[in-house]
């Protein structure tokens, strides 16, 4: 447990720095940055377009969730004991985890609109 903290700190920073620097510190212009190289993308591929379009789907959540399920059947089913024990809590605390984090972000007093709303020309239009 103790070998994973200094990456809960670094992720508390992260978090951290986007809510106090000004104007979300350097967070924004990467995130604008990532939008339009991968925007841009979108005119250039139909099928660059279809995989944003799928991948961004709430059912793709759904796969993950299933893939993220099947691993955790996997192990479960290849180890016995007390391993099958650590097994069940970890997914019973990582749904837990998070239902929790999902209730908490939404309590957040943050709001933006998507930068496809917020940038002229995007979603693959020309202008």
């Amino acid at each position: 447990m103790s070998k994973f903290i200094p990456f809960y700190l670094v992720g508390g920073l992260i978090a951290l720095s986007w809510t106090v620097l000004p104007g979300h510190g350097p967070w924004d212009r990467w995130d604008l940055a990532t939008f339009q190289l991968v925007n841009g993308w979108l005119g250039a591929s139909p099928h660059w377009a279809y995989l944003v379009a799928i991948t961004n789907h709430r059912l793709f959540d759904l796969a993950v969730l299933a893939c993220m399920g099947g691993i955790l059947a996997t192990c479960f089913f290849r180890v016995q004991g007390e391993a099958r024990h650590r097994l069940v809590a970890m997914g019973v605390v990582m749904l837990l985890g998070a239902l929790l984090i999902n209730q908490v972000v939404h309590l957040l007093p943050i709001s933006r609109s998507s930068l496809t709303l917020m940038v002229a020309g995007a979603a693959g239009e020309r202008a």
